[in-house]
């Protein structure tokens, strides 16, 4: 029988629930056996029907409140209510509820009995550990207490060794905590040593810049004593010239070899006089002797005694003693002088400092010394009477020219012998500097 009616949600519908589900009273049963809770879901669902095309509201969740109750009230009504009843669509939705809940509930009933089962084989073990301890005769609860005691024997010592192992824990924890202590202590004389290496580099630093600067210093005094050096090697200065100038110049027609403007000749004559004799002489010998210093020469016969009024040769006899007789005094361009005689012991003191120096220079030679390379032989040969190939010997008392050209010779020789000293002790000089 069909009949028109309007459901719960609003919706009309043409066939009832009567026709299709046997009526309001099998719904009844059916929420009465299921225990069915409609989830939150149903409340917030959204008809079709009903026209809703939002999301949810207050307003809207309150309604769907109030149609759950209703769709209650209709389903555990106890007779058909034509104005509110189901229609296809909520009944429908209630289907799909109760079979959710209904796999939901089986799943809960298996679950149920898997912890059922897992608590009563615990139950069982249980029980079998309790009758193991307790048995219920005497024979076997005397094993078991045997048993029990040598158990608790077991404990027992397994709980002294758990002391005796707490123990050892607790010492190695002091020595931890001691030597963690320890290190704490090394690690601030660390850090004080680390600072004070520190300190210690910066003063360093500070000692190296300055060592720099002292350094930079010392080069530089250095080059310059060096270019000093090189100037002085270039411009060949000579030491005994620089207070006794010697000139020998024959080409220019000079007569009288000159020092230090004075005319250096054999005797009185002319406009020469003896005091200008005697001063030229006494110059020639201060500069023999500054030459046989610089050379380091000792003659082992001849004294030089360069007085300024007139220069004296002390010489020893061919027979030496003590006595005084045996040294003879010659005076240098003396008036009253032996001539000969003087000029001879002069040309034997020169002629061995000439030969010392020969062979100081030959000695400079091996060593490479650019300060001597360009310096020749002396300009005349000499021997102990012989000078320029003239025998002193043989020459006259009265033999002015022999006499002048032997001057010549020896005061050629002289300059020579200047300009080697200043060579070889300028390259001294040169050689510590490098050194």
């Amino acid at each position: 029988m069909s009949m028109t009616g309007n459901c719960t949600c609003g919706n009309n519908y043409s066939n009832g629930l009567g026709g299709c589900s046997g009526g309001p009273l099998d719904i009844v049963q059916k929420f009465d056996a299921s225990f069915v809770h409609l989830p939150p879901s149903l409340v917030s669902h959204d008809h079709s029907s009903a026209g809703c095309g939002v999301g949810p509201t207050p307003a809207s969740f309150i309604e769907s409140h109030r149609h759950l109750v209703l769709l209650e009230r209709v389903a555990l009504a106890d007779e058909t209510n034509s104005d509110q009843a189901l229609c296809l669509d909520c009944a429908e939705r209630i289907r799909t509820a109760l079979e959710l809940d209904s796999d939901r509930l089986e799943r809960e009933r298996e679950m149920y009995e898997e912890t059922t089962k897992s608590e009563y084989r615990r139950q069982e073990n249980l029980v079998r550990a309790i009758q193991s301890v307790w048995p219920s005769d005497d024979a076997e609860g005397q094993d078991n207490c045997i048993k029990t005691e040598w158990v608790l024997q077991n404990y027992s010592r397994e709980i002294e060794a758990m002391k005796e192992t707490c123990r050892i824990q607790t010492d190695e924890t002091a020595e931890l905590l001691r030597l963690q202590n320890m290190q704490k202590i090394i690690s601030q004389e660390l850090d004080d040593v680390e600072w004070n290496v520190e300190e210690h580099q910066n003063f360093l630093e500070l000692e190296a810049r300055s060592f720099d600067n002292a350094e930079e210093q010392a080069w530089k005094q250095l080059s310059e004593s060096a270019a000093e050096l090189e100037q002085l090697a270039s411009t060949r200065i000579q030491l005994p010239a620089m207070l006794i100038d010697l000139k020998v110049d024959k080409e220019r027609g000079l007569r009288y070899p000159l020092i230090n403007e004075l005319r250096l000749a054999y005797r009185p004559k002319g406009d020469v006089d003896k005091i200008e004799i005697q001063l030229a002489w006494s110059l020639a010998a201060q500069l023999l002797l500054a030459c046989g210093s610089l050379l380091q020469y000792q003659s082992q016969h001849w004294k030089i005694v360069p007085l300024s009024t007139g220069a004296k040769l002390i010489g020893k006899a061919a027979k030496s003693s003590s006595n005084d007789k045996d040294f003879i005094v010659y005076n240098l361009g003396h008036p009253k002088a032996n001539r000969p005689e003087t000029l001879l012991a002069w040309n034997d003191l020169m002629h061995g400092v000439v030969q010392h120096a020969i062979c100081v220079l030959n000695e400079a030679r091996k060593n490479e010394l650019v300060e001597v390379s360009s310096l020749g032989e002396p300009p005349f040969t000499s021997s102990n009477a012989e000078i320029g190939g003239i025998n002193l010997l043989q020459l006259d008392a009265n033999d002015d020219s022999g006499w002048s050209r032997a001057i010549h010779c020896i005061s050629s020789n002289l300059l020579w012998l200047s300009d080697c000293a200043s060579r070889i002790v300028l390259s001294d000089v040169l050689l510590a500097a490098k050194v």
